[in-house]
C-alpha cells in the first residue's frame, strides 16, 4: 500500500503502530502539537516516521485541519491514527474528508461528552446510575446521594486526570477548586481537552470491580477481544496502577453483553474502543463508567501482544485504513500479562533514578528524566515508570507483578509498603475460585 498515514499527537502505543504502518508501505506524517520525545522503548520508531506537521493545538478545529490537509496537498491518505482523546474529533474530519470508514464527527462529539452518554443509557434502561451537570452542581446545598458516595469528573475526560471519589459536598467543593483555580501540572493538550468548555459533573458511584472490555467495530459489529483488569492505588481507587490481560473474569459473558448493548445503542460503526465497566460484588448489573472511541490506552497494546502472541499493532492500522481481514483473535492466551506503573515515593522533590529488577521484565518504561524537579506526587498523570511480566497463569502473573514492584527502588529506596506503591488488584475478590 502506498499513501500517507497520519498520526496524530503520537504518544505510547501510537510508536508500535507507525512501526507497523511503516511496514505496510505507508509514508507516515505525525501531525503534532507538542515535541515528540518517546521513552527509550519506543524512540526506535522516530526512524518510522517520514515527514512532520507542526500545529498550533487542536482546539482550533479549523486551524489544524487547514495545516494538516494544506500539507497533504493532492497526495493520497490512506488512514489516520488517533490515542489522545482532543485528537479524536479532528481525526473523524481528516477521515470524512479523505473518504475513509469512521465514525463521523457528531458521533465522536456525541461519545466525548460523558454526561450525554450517561443520559441515553438512562433513556435506554442501561445504566441506573445519576449524574449531575457542572452549574446544578455548583448550585447543591446539600449530598444527592444519600447513602452513596459519586466522583466528580471532567465531562470532557480524558483518562482518570481530574477524577475524584467524593463523599461530601465538602470534597465536591474542594475538587471544583482545584478545577477552576488550572493549578495541576498536567500536558498542555490533555489541559486544553479537559477545559473545553463543558466542566464537571457529579456521577453516582458504581460499587465493584473496574475492568475494561477492549474490542473494535468493522462494518457495524462489535467484536471483543480480552478483559483487561485493574491495578488501583490503595489511598486513592481513582488513581489506575496498572493492568493485567486477559482477565478471566467469572461475570466475562455480563460484561461482553452490556458492552455490545452499549455499542448498538450508541451506534458505532468502525475502530477500535475501549469500554470501562463496574462489576458489582453482588452479582448486580454490569455499570457502564468510560467508553472511548479509541484503543485503550497506557501499554495494554504490549500486553495484549505478549498473552495471544499477535502483533495487534498491524490490525489497528488495517482498520485505519479500511482495508482487509484482521488477525483471528485465539481463544485461549499462550500466557497471562500484567503490566504496573509506578508514583514517585510521596513528597519526592526530585527523581534522580529508578531500577526495576528482574530478568523476566520484558518491558521497562521510565517517562521521567533523571534531575527533573517533581512538582507533583499525588496525581495518576504523575506516573514516572512503567514495566510489565508474563506467566503462565492469571494468578502467577499478578503475584510476580507485586513482587517486582516491591522490589523497585527510586532514588536509590526501596518502594516498598509506602503509601505511593501499596496498591489493590480487584480480582483478589475472586481470584481464589481459579
Amino acid at each position: 500500500m502506498d499513501g500517507l498515514f497520519l498520526a496524530l499527537e503520537p504518544a505510547n502505543h501510537t510508536f508500535k503502530v507507525i512501526e507497523a504502518a511503516q511496514r505496510r508501505g505507508l509514508t507516515v506524517v505525525a501531525c503534532h502539537s507538542s515535541p515528540i520525545s518517546p521513552p527509550a522503548p519506543f524512540v526506535g520508531a522516530l526512524s518510522s516516521i517520514s515527514h512532520y506537521v507542526k500545529v498550533d493545538g487542536w482546539r482550533n478545529d479549523e486551524g489544524a485541519f487547514e495545516a494538516i490537509v494544506a500539507w497533504c496537498g493532492n497526495r493520497p491518505v490512506r488512514g489516520t491514527y488517533a490515542g489522545p482523546e482532543i485528537t479524536l474529533k479532528m481525526e473523524a474530519r481528516l477521515r470524512e474528508h479523505y473518504g475513509l470508514v469512521g465514525c463521523g464527527t457528531k458521533k465522536v462529539d456525541f461519545v466525548l461528552n460523558k454526561a450525554e452518554v450517561r443520559s441515553l443509557l438512562r433513556q435506554a434502561g442501561l445504566t441506573k446510575l445519576r449524574a449531575i451537570e457542572d452549574q446544578a452542581l455548583r448550585e447543591l446545598t446539600e449530598w444527592p446521594f444519600p447513602g452513596r458516595a459519586a466522583f466528580l469528573k471532567p465531562i470532557n475526560g480524558s483518562g482518570s486526570t481530574y477524577v475524584r471519589r467524593c463523599t461530601s459536598l465538602q470534597d465536591v467543593r474542594e475538587h471544583l477548586a482545584e478545577w477552576d483555580s488550572s493549578a495541576r501540572h498536567i500536558r498542555q493538550f490533555i489541559a486544553a481537552h479537559l477545559k473545553a468548555g463543558l466542566g464537571m459533573f457529579l456521577e453516582e458511584e458504581a460499587v465493584g470491580e473496574l475492568v475494561s472490555l477492549e474490542g473494535y467495530c468493522q462494518n457495524g459489529r462489535y467484536l471483543p477481544i480480552g478483559i483487561t483488569d485493574r491495578t488501583v492505588l490503595a489511598r486513592d481507587v481513582a488513581i489506575e496502577m496498572g493492568n493485567t490481560f486477559p482477565c478471566p473474569h467469572p461475570r466475562s459473558a455480563d460484561i461482553v453483553a452490556k458492552v455490545e448493548a452499549i455499542h448498538k445503542l450508541i451506534g458505532i460503526p468502525h475502530g477500535p474502543t475501549h469500554t470501562e465497566v463496574i462489576v458489582p460484588d453482588d452479582g448486580g448489573d454490569v455499570e457502564m463508567v468510560e467508553m472511548n472511541l479509541r484503543f485503550a490506552g497506557g501499554d495494554i497494546l504490549l500486553l495484549m501482544n505478549q498473552a495471544l502472541g499477535i502483533t495487534f499493532e498491524d490490525d489497528l492500522v488495517t482498520l485505519a485504513t479500511g482495508e482487509g481481514p484482521l488477525t483471528v483473535i485465539p481463544k485461549q492466551p499462550r500466557c497471562y500479562a500484567s503490566g504496573q506503573d509506578f508514583l514517585a515515593p510521596a513528597g519526592l522533590e526530585k527523581f534522580e533514578s529508578i531500577e526495576i529488577p528482574g530478568d523476566d521484565v520484558f518491558f521497562r518504561k521510565v517517562t521521567v528524566k533523571p534531575g527533573t524537579a517533581l512538582k507533583s506526587t499525588n496525581f495518576q498523570s504523575d506516573h514516572i515508570a512503567a514495566y510489565a511480566v508474563a506467566a503462565d497463569s492469571y494468578r502467577g502473573a499478578l503475584a510476580r507483578a507485586m513482587e517486582v514492584r516491591a522490589a523497585t527502588s527510586v532514588n536509590g529506596v526501596l518502594l516498598g509498603d509506602g503509601v505511593n506503591n501499596v496498591v489493590i488488584n480487584y480480582a483478589d475478590r475472586w481470584i481464589s475460585s481459579l
